[in-house]
């Protein structure tokens, strides 16, 4: 850079000079020298920097084997997996949802009820955007209507978090340098890579840096909550995404999201009557039909992205009996014979059963039915009610006569009662339901009566359980707070 005639070139010489030998003329301003030093780290494969110092060595500095190091890894084998396992780790355990489903394949997220919605996060190649580079719609889509290579019929039960455009190409390169500098202490701890003292304090708190700025970015890049939602145009159902930014400096990710959800009204935690008696006037009373399957409305509304987004049955049950207790809503019986409501409702309080029996009535067909049966026993026959009562009065006498007559046998009182029984695995829902109803209700029914409900549940397999259904298992299991679950 000193060649005849060449000012600007010998000076950048003499620059790099002084910089190389940290000699700092008073005309310069030091900011020049930090920056061009910054630079040259990035640079040049042998020059170090540690508490304000800066030498060459024989070794490579640690940031550039960092930067060779991190084209070793793919997103496919490495990326992925380690995001998956690290973007889980932001959702507590203590939330509505039936399961947190982190990447995972349509085929692997359980089409069912549950005991409440799922929500799936997609990957990095599902990223959000409000301009055109927007795929997390198309991927949401595929998984909301099919199951692997069946159609998904619990659409209702879907709710997605995507993560920013903006941010997930600077959240893979993060990742990758996390990856670099975990591999180079790896290989430090190994006896693969010799480094003296201050390299190798440099490297494990360089990796300690790089896994914090890692879990602030993913915070920062997976805040996008969307939601499928239904409107009719032209009289046919046309899917609509609705989409919704998490605030990234919440300190709970996973009470963030549900509080966006109920103030959004995508989930419903609280339902009033009026608006299941609405719902039952739009799609059920109409045509001359006046009752309807209370179960049926109940899995409508986990399947029909047009209906409302109930958060569990319990929900559906408190709408249903807090409606009971008026006559301005709806009616209700537990089942039906012929033309007679069985464990008719209409008007007072009752708890409510919803099974395959249970039935919803249009307003005016449950008073009208009310007022008959009332008309019905005030027109019974006088000389029916005196036979019934002259009846009631001889047995009672007949009863009080035998007791004084016979001998009152001492009986021991029995305080505790066990029972087993197996369930058939494809109506355990139904059976488990006639065993509360007919069992374990009448415990609970009286006062001071401690009841304990265990459930154990074995399967075996000749051909092995595969690792989806193991971890989707296993999920669910923590999800319902199973004391033990093993494969």
């Amino acid at each position: 850079g000193s060649a005849p005639g060449s000012a600007g070139k010998m000076t950048k010489g003499m620059e790099l000079e002084h910089i190389l030998l940290g000699v700092v003329q008073p005309e310069q301003t030091v900011g020049h020298y930090k920056d061009a030093l910054k630079h040259l780290l990035d640079k040049l494969n042998y020059i170090n920097h540690e508490n304000n110092r800066f030498w060459f060595d024989i070794t490579p500095n640690l940031r550039r084997e960092m930067e060779t190091r991190k084209q070793r890894f793919t997103e496919h084998d490495d990326v992925i997996p380690l995001l998956m396992e690290r973007v889980g780790r932001i959702f507590a355990k203590d939330h509505l949802f039936s399961g947190i489903h982190v990447f995972t394949a349509s085929a692997d997220i359980p089409d069912d009820y549950g005991i409440g919605p799922k929500l799936v996060i997609l990957s990095p190649k599902a990223a959000f955007s409000r301009g055109a580079s927007n795929t997390a719609y198309s991927v949401a889509e595929e998984i909301l209507r099919n199951r692997g290579d069946l159609p998904r019929q619990k659409q209702n039960r879907l709710i997605f978090l995507a993560p920013d455009y903006d941010v997930v190409s600077r959240l893979r390169e993060q990742t990758k340098s996390f990856l670099a500098w975990a591999s180079i202490v790896s290989d430090i701890e190994a006896e693969k890579l010799v480094l003296d003292t201050i390299q190798v304090k440099q490297a494990k708190k360089l990796m300690e840096g790089a896994d914090q700025s890692l879990m602030r970015m993913i915070r920062d890049c997976y805040k996008w909550l969307i939601c499928p939602l239904e409107e009719f145009v032209n009289g046919k159902p046309t899917l609509n995404w609705e989409a919704v930014s998490v605030s990234t400096t919440a300190p709970n990710l996973i009470k963030e999201i549900e509080n966006k959800l109920k103030e959004e009204e995508w989930l419903i935690t609280e339902w009033s009557p009026i608006h299941l008696q609405n719902i039952l006037k739009q799609w059920y009373f109409k045509e001359g039909v006046k009752e309807i399957s209370a179960l049926k409305v109940w899995q409508d509304t986990n399947c029909y992205l047009y209906l409302p987004r109930l958060v569990n049955s319990h929900v559906f049950d408190r709408a249903i009996s807090q409606g009971l207790e008026t006559e301005d809503f709806f009616g209700y019986a537990s089942g039906k014979d012929d033309d007679q409501y069985l464990g008719f409702v209409f008007g007072r309080n009752a708890i409510v059963t919803i099974d395959g029996s249970a039935l919803l009535i249009e307003k005016d067909a449950a008073l009208r039915y009310k007022e008959l049966t009332k008309l019905k026993v005030e027109k019974q026959p006088e000389s029916e009610k005196n036979w019934k009562e002259q009846k009631l009065s001889t047995e009672s006498a007949d009863f009080v006569s035998k007791q004084k007559s016979e001998p009152v046998a001492v009986q021991d009182i029995k305080k505790q009662f066990y029972g087993t029984i197996d369930l058939d695995p494809i109506r355990a829902k139904m059976q488990f339901s006639e065993i509360v109803d007919e069992v374990v209700q009448q415990f609970t029914a009286k006062l001071g009566v401690d009841v304990e409900i265990s459930i154990e549940v074995r399967a075996a397999s000749r051909d092995g359980f595969d690792e989806s259904v193991q971890r989707t298992i296993k999920e669910n299991c923590n999800v319902l707070k199973f004391g033990n679950a093993e494969f």
